[in-house]
């Protein structure tokens, strides 16, 4: 696995992590914070699958 591919990892999974808190620790009538928690969570969680078969 190259350096690039690791440092994608690395920040996607941050990125993730960071979403799935953000998500986790809003108020339940914070709908706007929820979804776009979700989306980037999901967003994050595909680049990190692509770039696992991509970087073998």
């Amino acid at each position: 696995m190259s350096t690039m591919t690791t440092a994608g990892l690395v920040i996607l999974g941050a990125l993730a992590a960071i979403s799935l808190w953000g998500l986790l620790s809003s108020k339940p009538g914070d709908v706007t914070r929820q979804q776009w928690a979700g989306i980037v969570a999901l967003a994050s969680v595909i680049g990190i699958a692509i770039l696992a078969l991509v970087g073998g």
